[in-house]
């Protein structure tokens, strides 16, 4: 096994279309979208076997705030989609493979790191706070529109 940075997108679009818990984030054309994002950096990390089949793939975006300050204090990298792993019986294996060279990639190029999954349970994944990062439930804002237009933003405090 051994982790590269780019793959022939024919072998990435077929991993992906193919695996289970692939997102549209996981694609080769949402890639291709954020490249075309004005501060957005997509990167790919690959786990692939001696026949260069992909055994891992982790995807993430890294977000520039402004061209002012600093990257490392101005940039947030997200994952969405969480990694996508081929053998069920060593996804804790390759996960953790993924993040370690993650965590040497992005360490020090952002401030800090979000795993955006809706598939993904991350509650009990061992690597989580081995490589810094912590569980928190989803958020959803639950707004009533039919108090009116004026009412709603007298709630917003500034």
């Amino acid at each position: 096994m051994k982790i590269v940075r780019s793959i022939d997108k024919k072998i990435w679009s077929k991993f992906v279309s193919s695996h289970p818990e692939s997102t549209v984030f996981h694609t080769l054309e949402m890639h291709e979208v954020f490249e075309r994002t004005k501060m957005m950096n997509p990167q790919c990390i690959y786990l692939i076997n001696k026949n260069e089949q992909i055994l891992g793939l982790l995807q993430f975006v890294i977000i520039r705030q402004n061209n002012i300050l600093p990257s490392y204090i101005s940039s947030r990298s997200i994952i969405w989609g969480a990694p996508l792993i081929f053998e069920s019986n060593n996804k804790s294996k390759i996960t953790n493979i993924l993040f370690k060279y993650y965590n040497k990639i992005a360490g020090n190029r952002v401030l800090f790191s979000e795993v955006r999954s809706s598939i993904f349970d991350l509650r009990n994944i061992p690597f989580s706070s081995k490589y810094g990062f912590y569980f928190e439930d989803h958020l959803n804002y639950l707004i009533n529109f039919e108090k009116g237009k004026d009412a709603l933003w007298s709630n917003i405090s500034k």
